[in-house]
């Protein structure tokens, strides 16, 4: 990882099992928590069509 000079992305919803050390090396970390109920909602309401059934 130290001699990579492209982007790397990766995703995980087990973030609690990657190793310390691991971690360090990445540049930075963008978390996305799971969304409360109301936010969740409105959600899947701008994505599902009003015309749905």
């Amino acid at each position: 990882m130290e001699e990579n000079e492209g982007i790397v992305i990766m995703a995980t919803n087990l973030s609690q099992n990657i190793d310390d050390a691991f971690m360090r090396r990445m540049h930075f970390n963008v978390e996305f928590p799971f969304p409360e109920e109301e936010y969740r909602y409105k959600i899947w309401q701008s994505l599902i069509p009003k015309e749905a059934p």
